[in-house]
């Protein structure tokens, strides 16, 4: 059977718009970059808006094989459909850039974070557990997730901004990583900005007590990077806990 990827699920201005339609996210961009070809380099810059982003990865993807490959990406986008829908987000407003193992959503401005950052979390952590359980692969999925705010502008070909960068420096980070793979009880380990979570955990709204968090260095010697991340692992639960020796 031929693989087959959703329009919906495709970086939005690859599809043309129906008439009438209102523009997706991504397609401002993209459509100015076809119809008149790149952009001058002294072009009027696209708005920058401050938003909230999720960045998810998929643990030791690289390390599968093809077919698993195509698998985990299904579960992937029916992972983050999922917490999207338990935090009341409609999905077409997303802001969305896929990149194989990992998926950028960029939220619309003005949402109410105190309530959107924990449901999402809880919709995360539901949605892996339901895979996990459904899949008869030896395999968990295991996934990293990072959350962070700030000014983000659509470009040309995707979403750009130091926030964006930034929220990759952690996602992919050395500290982020080892707290997933330190620890084979979770499927999930989220990892928050200092910013949001002094902005969000420090003040305890609800699902986001200070507990289970524990503050981490980020140096990135190669990008020049240097931040401050809080990662959180969220147990699987009980009754998809690991075999004892299953692998993560």
């Amino acid at each position: 059977m031929a693989f087959r990827l959703a329009a919906a699920d495709l970086w939005p201005a690859a599809v043309p718009l129906a008439p009438g339609r209102a523009a997706a996210p991504g397609a401002r961009a993209l459509a100015a970059y076809e119809d008149f070809g790149p952009q001058a380099d002294g072009a009027e810059l696209p708005p920058g808006l401050r938003r909230l982003c999720l960045a998810v990865d998929i643990e030791k993807y690289s390390a599968r094989d093809n077919t698993d490959m195509i698998r985990l990406q299904r579960v992937l986008l029916r992972t983050l459909r999922a917490a999207c829908a338990r935090a009341g987000i409609v999905w077409d407003s997303c802001g969305r850039q896929a990149q194989g193992d990992g998926y950028l959503l960029v939220f619309e401005p003005g949402i109410d974070e105190t309530r959107v950052v924990p449901d999402l979390l809880d919709g995360l952590a539901s949605a892996l557990a339901d895979a996990n359980a459904a899949a008869s692969y030896p395999q968990r999925v295991r996934m990293r997730a990072g959350l962070h705010q700030g000014i983000v502008h659509e470009a040309d070909s995707g979403y750009a901004g130091s926030a964006v960068v930034a929220l990759f420096r952690v996602l992919d980070s050395g500290p982020v990583r080892r707290a997933l793979a330190a620890d084979p009880s979770t499927h999930l380990v989220a990892a928050f900005s200092d910013g949001l979570y002094q902005d969000l955990v420090s003040h305890g709204y609800n699902g986001l007590a200070a507990t289970g968090f524990r503050r981490a260095e980020i140096h990135v010697a190669a990008k020049s990077f240097t931040g401050v991340a809080w990662i959180r692992a969220l147990p699987a639960p009980l009754d998809q806990a690991p075999a004892p020796g299953a692998e993560g």
